[in-house]
């Protein structure tokens, strides 16, 4: 099967994250962590470590991440496009999301084949 992806996905290890969602319906916004478990520089893959909040399958978030390795520290924008079980969530990047910061934290992870 032939892989439609512009960017190649890289496995994260120890890429702890700070998700938030935005509610287009509530002035609430709901908070979760998570943990990466692999990314590119158009995406994410995100395990949370609850369930996602039902009706966020289309939310916009936030995305505090903090890598075990760099220490560098990044908050990322996008919106949930994929919801691969009640626990994982596949978030494209936002435009402008884009930052040298994803770039640097891409050469610490490993390529997925």
């Amino acid at each position: 099967m032939m892989e439609k992806r512009q960017f190649p996905r890289f496995e994260t290890q120890g890429l702890h994250a700070v998700v938030t969602f935005y509610q287009s319906n509530s002035a609430e916004n709901v908070v979760v962590q998570g943990e990466v478990l692999d990314m590119s520089l158009a995406g994410i893959k995100i395990k949370l470590a609850s369930a996602l909040p039902a009706g966020m399958h289309d939310s916009k978030i936030k995305i505090a991440l903090s890598s075990s390795h760099s220490k560098v520290p990044m908050q990322i924008n996008g919106i949930i496009r994929h919801r691969h079980t009640a626990w994982e969530c596949g978030v494209q990047f936002t435009q402008g999301s884009l930052i040298p910061e994803v770039d640097e934290l891409l050469f610490e992870c490993t390529k997925v084949k």
